[in-house]
């Protein structure tokens, strides 16, 4: 069993046989790995642990426990619905049996306290451009200006700033505890990363709530119909493009 933690400063691992400790390691992170959003680092943390105790876990079916609920559902989805920022990281990972298992943090007192005290040792895990695999503001194809619009509409967004806390910092376990602004985005919490200044949902930016009506405006204004103006924006990668507030899923867009 290989147990593992992640918070603001370092990586905890631990292997564990009969509930015992058989190997255990901690890391510091780096300057560019502490600016990972949460469940960025927690996953590093698998695939840090997993790496250094390659010899365990390398070959066999081993349960990784991790106190980041979100994580049990990146691993029981397909690769190519994970966000694409965690896509190189769950790469890394397939050369294993994993069986990634929610476990809460009282009871990961271990990999917790080397997560907390790590070793100096700063060397990141790997290179930025090879673990995160790609600029999600480079793969866009939207010019400047747009991008300034939209990033401007998400720092004076009130529940675009919240979620964006909610995505770097980490969600809180139960739905109950939320802030309300933020409760149509928690059944695809997992999917969400931050880049620039800006709220993705996989490869596409959400839309703040101030420039929803005008994205709608720009796409029913090409008057294709309804099934028409669906297969275009799934050609532009455009998703939800309907107000689809009701049915919790927000609007999103990638293209303009």
């Amino acid at each position: 069993m290989l147990n593992v933690d992640a918070n603001g400063m370092g990586l905890g691992a631990v292997i564990m046989q009969d509930g015992k400790p058989v190997a255990f390691g901690s890391k510091t992170l780096s300057p560019a790995e502490t600016r990972y959003a949460n469940i960025e680092r927690e996953l590093l943390a698998i695939v840090w642990g997993a790496g250094k105790f390659h010899t365990y876990v390398y070959g066999g079916r081993v349960i990784v426990e991790t106190d980041h609920r979100p994580l049990e559902a990146i691993f029981q989805k397909p690769l190519n619905e994970a966000p694409p920022r965690l896509q190189r990281m769950l790469l890394k990972l397939t050369k294993y049996d994993l069986d990634v298992r929610y476990v809460p943090g009282k009871k990961q007192f271990i990999s917790d306290c080397l997560s907390r005290a790590p070793i100096s040792d700063t060397e990141p895990v790997s290179e930025p451009e090879e673990m995160i695999g790609m600029n999600l503001i480079d793969t866009l194809g939207v010019d400047s200006s747009t991008l300034q619009k939209f990033r401007e509409a998400s720092n004076c967004d009130v529940t675009s700033q919240v979620v964006i806390q909610y995505v770097v910092k980490g969600w809180p376990a139960d739905k109950n505890q939320l802030d309300e602004l933020a409760r149509e985005y928690w059944s695809f919490r997992e999917e969400l990363s931050v880049e620039d200044g800006l709220l993705f949902k996989a490869d596409r930016i959400a839309v703040p709530r101030s420039l929803r009506a005008e994205v709608l405006e720009e796409i029913h204004g090409a008057h294709m119909g309804e099934n028409k103006s669906l297969m275009f924006c799934k050609r532009v990668r455009l998703l939800a493009i309907n107000d689809c507030t009701d049915q919790g899923q927000g609007s999103f867009m990638s293209h303009m």
